[in-house]
């Protein structure tokens, strides 16, 4: 197979007829970032509020073109494009040759006409906008600003607006695209399906069905292991293989296949090959502990959904995060990018990753290193926050979509969980079980990957969304998880600011003078509206421990200390409950600089102070603080238990933990045993009363807002874990 890369111009025109300025165009990329180089707006589309420069610029119609050249003269000639964003026509030499709705769908034309010097174009329509649907509120002629206009169509919401993505609608050749040319008689594509008919061990036995798409002959298949070796070859579609199975990083090997589809024409002769990888797991979620014990009366609803991931037969405890895109301008990732961040996700000792419904699915790359890293995959279809109802072009365009998706994802043995969106099943999207989108989706994923569990939304019963906040309702985290109970946590945040220094790089000098509600900062995040506390700076917890300042940089540091302790405590209370199999924030990274988001990588793969929290709250063996809350007054008696977090399937190496108290001098409260165990252990309960003696030590925040921080310091030959606590 040969490919030919293209040299691409582009064009925009009002109303799809005048092209005329043309200049040049980076595929695969996006059609706004082409256009701001063009205009020389580009390099700083980020800053301030730089990003109104893009408004409107999606109700263009856009061009791209290509002179072919250099065309081979045997074989068969097609263009490839893996994916074009949104609606779009496809014209060689003038003649329309293909129009398609849906960004996911790759398009394969032959170029059987073209020639040397003919011309593809391809024209892509104005961004997918659902109008208004009360005409007596507004004029027939707006729209909704906000992710409800991509309720009738399959396009990511979040570049409509999020609380993270600036309103940018990108629209281009997002994937790889080029001619490719191929024998007379040739291999298309090929599909695997397999089920694992036994597991022994690190091993199995997997069934293996092929559907190849060939223009004539016979086929043969050859399964080779990393090292080269055959392992399996058949003449017939249907076989049999053992084969070593894919585990997540923390519990196993992750073997990766490849399977050689060999076409021979009559006389026996090959005319082409294909290749494919593929890698082998048995996934299931099954019932959590204790989860059909409840409800256990009469009259009686049904029990909370099975949330415990169970990979070839091993129960495993997901903790991770959700992964947004992480580029406004989608076209442009790379592997490289994909693999800086997935390289973070592995080492902050995570095992999943959440694809949420309002982002796009990613690239090939994306699951080819996710398979290599052994990091799990739940993903979503493009659904999120919308009521996506029961229009008849809408869903013919989604079971084209999501045909695509399942069949481009459903080898990667990373993937282990289908979801049909982001919370649907919530009052801002109103949709239900009968939703007929949803029942589609059922359907396709039962039929194109039937052993890959499916789940109608997140969250389903049991599993729970939230809060984003360091306390919320009067209370803080610490009250609200321990009195909670949930199968899994797989979205909560704590909010809090980027770094001084990554400021610099995005908002203007005057808005750094002083931390205040102004535009400057409601672009980047840092709050909602004009006139409200709300929104990523979280505000209004800060204020409550540490008092109000407009200072930035020690707004920062405030911050940061609040997001740290909460993200922490929350990942290790899931751990510690006994019910629950699935712990992931809101969300690992960002796709622009946000001046405050709940993001543990911010934009430019810069890790914050909560990438590291969070790193060590999910170490295989770590010793851990459950407490009641988190704020004290004098007098009160403080009381706490301390745990042994054990997921590695190893002994934990722990025999004691050393407790200490640390107010500016250090106090050994206790020494508590610890039975070395391969699971979580209880190893006691420490207490003091919050005295002068506290009291009168100096600690990092000393006299803020009249109030003072203390620490509990768990000491194992790990070495040591501090719990702050506050004294008002």
């Amino acid at each position: 197979m040969t490919k030919i890369f293209l040299d691409w111009t582009l064009a925009k025109s009002e109303n799809g007829m005048d092209f005329s300025e043309f200049f040049s165009a980076t595929v695969p990329g996006n059609v706004q970032l082409d256009y701001a180089k063009d205009k020389g707006f580009a390099s700083d589309w980020f800053f301030g509020g730089n990003f109104r420069k893009f408004n409107g610029l999606e109700d263009n119609y856009w061009k791209y073109r290509a002179v072919l050249t250099n065309l081979p003269t045997t074989g068969k000639n097609f263009f490839v494009a893996k994916g074009i964003d949104y609606q779009f026509d496809i014209f060689l030499d003038g003649e329309k040759i293909h129009s398609q709705e849906g960004m996911f769908t790759p398009v394969r034309l032959s170029l059987e006409k073209a020639k040397n010097g003919s011309v593809l174009e391809v024209l892509i329509y104005p961004a997918p906008k659902n109008p208004i649907e009360n005409i007596y509120e507004l004029d027939q002629s707006r729209i909704p600003m906000g992710r409800s206009e991509a309720d009738r169509s399959v396009k990511p919401a979040v570049c409509y607006g999020w609380d993270f993505h600036p309103r940018l609608i990108v629209q281009g050749i997002w994937d790889e695209a080029y001619i490719e040319n191929l024998p007379t008689s040739h291999i298309q594509n090929v599909d695997i399906a397999y089920e694992v008919t036994e597991v022994n061990g690190e091993n199995g036995k997997v069934h293996i069905t092929v559907l190849p798409q060939t223009t004539g002959g016979t086929t043969e298949y050859y399964l080779y292991d990393q090292a080269g070796k055959i392992v399996a070859k058949s003449q017939n579609d249907t076989f049999f293989a053992n084969v070593e199975l894919w585990f997540p990083h923390n519990v196993g090997k992750q073997p990766v296949y490849r399977l050689r589809t060999v076409l021979k024409d009559e006389t026996g002769e090959i005319v082409h090959t294909y290749d494919k990888n593929v890698g082998f797991r048995k996934v299931r979620l099954v019932m959590n502990e204790n989860s059909w014990d409840f409800p256990n009366q009469y009259p009686m609803s049904r029990s909370a959904c099975p949330f415990t991931l169970c990979v070839n037969d091993k129960k495993i405890f997901a903790k991770g995060s959700n992964f947004v895109n992480p580029e406004v301008f989608v076209g442009t990732l790379t592997e490289e990018d994909y693999r800086t961040q997935l390289t973070m996700v592995k080492e902050c000792n995570m095992n999943i990753l959440r694809l949420w419904g309002g982002a796009i699915v990613n690239k090939d790359s994306f699951f080819e290193i996710c398979d290599e890293l052994g990091i799990m995959v739940w993903q979503e279809f493009p659904l999120a926050c919308n009521n996506y109802v029961d229009d008849p072009n809408y869903l013919r365009v989604l079971r084209q979509e999501a045909t695509s998706i399942i069949n481009k994802i459903k080898t990667h043995p990373c993937h282990v969980v289908w979801c049909g969106g982001n919370e649907l099943f919530n009052s801002w999207s109103q949709m239900t079980d009968q939703s007929l989108a949803l029942r589609l989706l059922n359907k396709l994923c039962l039929e194109l990957d039937t052993f890959t569990p499916f789940l109608p939304t997140s969250p389903v019963y049991g599993v729970k969304h939230g809060p984003y906040s360091f306390s919320l309702y009067g209370q803080d985290v610490f009250h609200l998880f321990n009195d909670n109970d949930a199968t899994g946590y797989v979205e909560f945040g704590m909010s809090s600011m980027v770094s001084y220094e990554e400021l610099q790089k995005f908002m203007p000098a005057k808005a750094l003078e002083k931390f205040e509600n102004t535009q400057d900062w409601r672009d980047h995040f840092a709050f909602e509206m004009e006139g409200s506390n709300a929104g990523h700076a979280d505000y209004n917890s800060v204020c409550k421990y540490f008092g109000e300042t407009q200072n930035v940089k020690e707004f920062i540091r405030y911050s940061e200390f609040l997001t740290c302790a909460g993200y922490v405590y929350i990942f290790e209370e899931a751990r510690r409950q006994s019910g629950c199999s699935m712990a992931m924030n809101w969300c690992f990274n960002e796709p622009w600089y946000c001046s405050a988001n709940n993001s543990l990588v911010g934009y430019g793969n810069v890790k914050k102070a909560t990438y590291n929290a969070v790193q060590s709250a999910l170490a295989p063996v770590t010793p851990s603080l459950r407490m009641k809350r988190f704020d004290y007054y004098k007098g009160d008696t403080f009381a706490g238990e301390v745990h042994l977090l054990n997921d590695s399937e190893q002994p934990s190496g722990i025999d004691s933990v050393e407790v200490y108290l640390d107010y500016g001098v250090r106090k050994k409260l206790a020494v508590l045993t610890a039975n070395n165990l391969t699971k979580n252990e209880y190893c006691g309960n420490i207490g003091f009363t919050i005295d002068d003696e506290l009291l009168k030590g100096e600690t990092v925040f000393e006299n803020t807002a009249n109030k003072k921080f203390i620490y509990v310091v768990l000491k194992t030959k790990l070495g040591e874990k501090k719990y702050p606590i506050i004294i008002a």
